[in-house]
């Protein structure tokens, strides 16, 4: 009896807008990506992104693509676009993770795009700011050079009468 009274009032409340029920997403029943950059000017100058997938959706999710996009970029370029995220299935409740690059001049957007399947096949997208800035400094190489000083003796010529001067000889 209680629940034929309720009824007409939870549907007034919720026509009203009185009564709001959350969203889908609003909850943590979700996939999130998210990532952290981080700069390597060793090997010429990369920004590193270690993405992380989360799998909130309380079953085993497959991951069955990760695909790095650099539409969003002001300068530069993602160098690897397809990131192997490991473990993978991800099962309820655990993260995975991968990592993708882009040159060390790239700014603005990189996002991931991560397709996963459990009863079909969805989506999450994940994104960080690349600030750029990651590049090798120039080398320059300086050289020097060292002047060994050179000395010449000069043997004077004979003086006087009768003197004749040396001519050498040559045999051959």
């Amino acid at each position: 009896m209680l629940r034929h009274r309720l009824l007409p009032l939870v549907a007034a409340l919720l026509v009203g807008g009185l009564l709001v029920l959350p969203s889908a997403d609003a909850g943590q029943l979700q996939v999130t990506v998210s990532g952290t950059v981080d700069c390597d000017i060793d090997e010429g100058g990369f920004q590193i992104v270690e993405w992380t997938v989360e799998n909130n959706l309380g079953i085993a999710i497959t991951i069955v693509s990760a695909v790095g996009t650099d539409s969003g970029l002001t300068v530069g370029s993602a160098i690897d676009t397809p990131v192997t995220v490991t473990p993978n299935p991800l099962t309820s409740g655990a993260s995975a993770t991968g990592f993708g690059t882009a040159t060390g001049d790239a700014t603005g957007d990189f996002h991931l795009i991560v397709t996963y399947s459990f009863d079909g096949t969805f989506e999450a997208d994940g994104e960080v700011v690349l600030p750029g800035g990651c590049e090798a400094p120039e080398t320059t190489t300086t050289t020097s050079t060292t002047s060994v000083p050179t000395t010449s003796t000069t043997v004077p010529e004979p003086e006087g009468a009768g003197a004749v001067p040396i001519q050498p000889t040559f045999t051959g």
